[in-house]
C-alpha cells in the first residue's frame, strides 16, 4: 500500500470503529442506514429527514423515554452519534474548511466532522505513532490503539476511557478496547487490496 494512502486506510478504520461503538454500525448493514441512526431507539430516520442540518431538527423527533429520575433523553444522530453541539460547534470551528453540501448533515459531512473532531483531539498524531508493518500489512499497535480511544471518549461516549473501563463517559456503557481493538484491525484489512 504507498504511503499517501496508510492515513486513510487508518482514518476509515477509526471512523467505522467508533460507529461500530456507538452500535450504528456493524459488519452486513448497509452504509447509510447507519448514518441515518437516532440514539436510544436506533430507528432509522426517514429519508424525508435524513440530511436536514442536525442541530435544528434531531431535538423535535427524538423522544425522551423512561420515567422520572430513568429518563433517558438523547438528541444524538448519525452513523458516529453527533451530539447537536457537538457537531455545530466542529462545523463552525471549521466553516473556512471543505465541507460538502453546503454542511449539510449528509454521510459525508458526519465522516468529515469525525476527520476534524479527532485532529483536535490528535488521534491521528497518536495512531500514527503507532503504526507497524507486518508480513506487508498496516497495523497500529494495541497501545497506541488504547490511548486513542482513551483521548476520544470525552466525545463518544461508547468509549472506553482506559483499558478495562466498562462504563464510559455520560453513564454510558463502554464497548471494551478487547472488542473493539479486533473490529479496528479487520478494517484495516478490510481495505487492503
Amino acid at each position: 500500500m504507498p504511503n499517501e494512502e496508510i492515513g486513510w486506510t487508518i482514518v476509515r478504520a477509526y471512523i467505522r470503529t467508533i460507529a461500530f461503538a456507538e452500535g450504528t454500525w456493524y459488519p452486513g448493514r448497509n452504509d447509510i442506514d447507519a448514518y441515518r441512526t437516532q440514539a436510544l431507539s436506533y430507528r432509522q430516520i426517514p429519508l424525508s429527514y435524513a440530511f436536514k442540518d442536525h442541530p435544528y431538527w434531531t431535538d423535535r423527533i427524538i423522544p425522551c423515554t423512561g420515567v422520572g429520575s430513568e429518563r433517558l433523553c438523547s438528541a444524538c444522530t448519525g452513523a458516529l452519534q453527533w451530539h447537536p453541539d457537538t457537531y455545530a460547534a466542529v462545523r463552525d470551528r471549521w466553516k473556512t474548511a471543505f465541507w460538502f453540501e453546503d454542511g449539510k448533515f449528509s454521510p459525508r459531512n458526519q465522516d468529515l466532522a469525525g476527520i476534524y473532531k479527532l485532529q483536535e483531539l490528535g488521534i491521528w498524531n497518536i495512531l500514527y505513532s503507532g503504526i507497524d508493518w507486518k508480513q506487508s500489512q498496516v497495523m497500529v499497535s494495541r497501545t497506541a490503539f488504547s490511548k486513542a480511544l482513551s483521548q476520544s471518549a470525552s466525545t463518544w461516549a461508547s468509549l472506553p476511557r482506559y483499558e478495562g473501563d466498562g462504563s464510559g463517559y455520560h453513564g454510558q456503557g463502554a464497548r471494551s478496547i478487547d472488542k473493539l481493538y479486533p473490529f479496528f484491525l479487520q478494517q484495516l484489512r478490510s481495505q487492503e487490496s
